[in-house]
């Protein structure tokens, strides 16, 4: 993986954390070292995009109702 495409899968696994919040540690440790990138930075975006690809489906889902409750829940597994 080059550098111009590691910065672009950073860019969008940045927006990808506001709706994953489990990443968002990770893409955010790896975003300060995007313009200063090695082999072992490139491999990390590797192994998130492989998390990614492996785990199930969790995001956040907004409907439309006529109440405004709002329901949290977290793992800290």
């Amino acid at each position: 993986m080059n550098k111009e495409r590691c910065q672009m899968i950073v860019g969008k696994l940045i927006y990808l954390s506001h709706i994953q919040p489990d990443i968002a540690y990770f893409v955010s440790a790896m975003s300060q070292f995007i313009y200063s990138s090695s082999e072992n930075h490139t491999n990390a975006v590797t192994r998130i995009l492989q998390y990614l690809k492996s785990s199930p489906v969790k995001r956040l889902m907004f409907t439309k109702h006529d109440n405004l409750n709002v329901d949290g829940y977290t793992d800290v597994d």
